[in-house]
């Protein structure tokens, strides 16, 4: 299995923007009990960190990326071919998020609260509030199955977009192979997976960036006929249903769906795609995309997004504590600060953790997933002595 050879660094960087905004979003939340009620909730600085709309994001994202970086899977499936990509997927998730999550539970029982405040949302306190122990850390390290359920109860509360990578991306290849040949039959195997597996829309979104991939070719030739007039129109409609459900909060509320929860998941999901479709098309973007900055904070994305909340649940007290004593200016600019000083914390650690964890196990999965399919093909080939 050969992957194409062209990177694509500019949706690197597009993913590592996803992330901060996540990052953003959480140190919000963490100190903000009813965001929804706040005038920055329904502000169009929203757009920037819409936590929610950013996970759909990196949904369509993989299944882009894993359909491009693996294109041989349109075209044949290997027993082979599809033991290393499982052995790379393992190597890529796994590693960095065990080290994290052992370290979450030492912190935990050590240096955990640093110290006792006020400052902290009762949604954001709730985390680290009930008692781990080893075999507790044993279960919430296999991802697969979340146990327990509740993000509350568990050291890194964000894992479950892990969890659903992890159950979804052993099927990529598969839908990716499907799609070249029979693309409705693919998408009954989605609808049929909702049912079956109750992955809500998380599949169907793996699956518009598989489409996205395997159209893309198609997209962009209508896309080069479009006028800039239309263009914009596009991207007006990709903002209107990008931010419906905080642009229009008396409309999509708990209690008032305007179709029901998948179908306005759905308009999201349909924001998130067309921005994706204006990145891979748009060659400003582009040219803006590939700076070298952005593109190294794509790069160092999934440390990002696993680092931040074990940063955010021990050291936001008292960098909360000594904010409010140093600054004497109004209550937004101590927000900002906060935010300013968890995003740079978290990127000095991702750094640090994708050249010294990252890195190093994604090669080291290259090479188990070689020598694993090349044992495997010595024992096939190994003749059958006869005895008389």
């Amino acid at each position: 299995m050969k992957a194409e050879s062209c990177r694509l660094p500019y949706l690197d960087s597009a993913r590592g923007i996803a992330a901060l905004s996540v990052i953003t979003w959480h140190c919000y939340t963490s100190i903000t009990n009813h965001p929804e009620g706040t005038k920055l909730y329904s502000s169009p600085f929203h757009f920037f960190l819409y936590g929610e709309a950013d996970m759909m994001f990196f949904f369509i994202h993989s299944g882009f990326i894993l359909s491009y970086s693996h294109a041989a899977f349109e075209h044949s499936i290997s027993g082979t071919s599809y033991l290393q990509y499982i052995i790379r997927r393992i190597f890529r998730i796994y590693p960095l998020f065990l080290i994290i999550l052992f370290l979450s539970y030492l912190f935990k029982n050590t240096i955990y609260p640093i110290p006792a405040t006020n400052y902290l949302s009762s949604h954001f306190l709730k985390f680290w509030s009930s008692t781990v122990r080893f075999p507790d850390l044993v279960k919430q390290g296999l991802l697969a199955i979340r146990i327990p359920g509740e993000p509350e109860g568990r050291l890194l509360p964000q894992d479950w977009t892990l969890s659903v990578e992890v159950l979804i991306c052993p099927l990529i290849p598969f839908l990716n192979f499907l799609n070249r040949r029979l693309k409705l039959f693919s998408w009954l195997v989605v609808l049929l997976l909702f049912k079956v597996f109750h992955f809500n829309t998380y599949l169907f979104e793996f699956a518009v960036g598989v489409n996205l991939y395997y159209y893309r070719h198609h997209i962009k030739s209508v896309w080069n006929i479009c006028s800039i007039p239309i263009k914009i129109g596009i991207l007006a409609i990709a903002v209107i249903l990008y931010t419906c459900f905080f642009g229009y909060p008396n409309i999509f509320d708990g209690n008032n769906k305007i179709f029901s929860p998948a179908i306005d998941r759905l308009m999201v999901v349909t924001g998130c795609s067309i921005f994706f479709i204006f990145i891979l098309n748009s060659k400003s973007i582009q040219n803006i995309f590939n700076l070298s900055g952005l593109v190294k904070i794509g790069k160092i994305c999934y440390s990002l997004y696993v680092n931040h909340i074990l940063l955010l649940i021990c050291f936001s007290n008292i960098v909360l504590m000594t904010l409010h004593r140093l600054v004497n200016g109004p209550e937004w600019l101590i927000i900002l600060l906060y935010v300013l000083f968890f995003q740079l914390l978290t990127i000095l650690l991702s750094f640090a953790t994708y050249r010294l964890i990252e890195k190093p196990f994604n090669k080291w999965g290259k090479k188990f997933s070689i020598y694993i399919t090349e044992l495997f093909s010595k024992r096939q080939k190994k003749p059958i002595t006869q005895y008389s």
